[in-house]
């Protein structure tokens, strides 16, 4: 689904497309330089369309369907991930996700919120909103994290937690204020990025940094 001020980029790249594919054919140097002038105009209509999106526009971004989500990062800057699952009590929050990976040799633990693309992996995920045993999951690899000396991330999408009312509030309530403490009092590096809209007091715990 394209947005109103994502098309004037996507007919240029779809120009561009059918440019490399008769370049393909026929190799011509004045159509290579043609390519490579497109493609710079393109980078420079995509910077001042982005730099000057509306607050509305910035929503519509933020609920994108194809909008990256924390898996997505996690595979996008790693050189290897490995996903833990379990919180050693219950059981595997699917919304929850969590493991081990690698940026140039760095062991790195990464921690988010995944909501899913269909409704298949949204039923599977929660749409993203985790239950107490999750964040007892997100704790458990805290904890982890810190014996092993390794840095942690951690990565919150938009979604909301489980409303007042709904299982498990109480045993949540416990656990927000120490997950908040493990961040703040952690002796290894962290870091914390936000993407999406609408946040609410539970996510808040995981990205708890004491400066930015």
């Amino acid at each position: 689904m394209l947005l109103d001020f994502e098309k004037p980029i996507a007919d240029l790249e779809a120009k561009l497309a059918e440019m490399k594919q008769q370049l393909d054919v026929d190799h011509n140097e004045e159509l290579q330089r043609a390519v490579r002038s497109f493609e710079e105009n393109i980078l420079k209509l995509k910077r001042e369309t982005f730099q000057n999106l509306t607050r509305w526009q910035r929503v519509q971004l933020s609920r994108h369907n194809d909008r990256p989500y924390t898996l997505d990062y996690i595979y996008g800057i790693t050189d290897q991930f490995v996903e833990l699952h379990g919180d050693r009590t219950v059981k595997d929050d699917k919304a929850m996700v969590g493991g081990f990976g690698t940026i140039d040799g760095q062991t790195i633990m990464f921690i988010g919120q995944q909501k899913g693309r269909n409704t298949k992996q949204r039923q599977l995920r929660n749409f993203g909103m985790a239950n107490p045993e999750g964040y007892r999951k997100a704790l458990r690899l805290m904890k982890m994290a810190e014996k092993f000396k390794n840095p942690l991330s951690r990565s919150l999408i938009r979604q909301v937690p489980f409303r007042t009312g709904s299982r498990g509030t109480g045993d949540k309530a416990r656990l927000l204020p120490v997950i908040c403490g493990k961040c703040l009092c952690s002796k290894y590096p962290l870091s914390a990025s936000l993407s999406g809209k609408g946040l609410r007091a539970g996510p808040w715990a995981l990205p708890s940094v004491t400066g930015y």
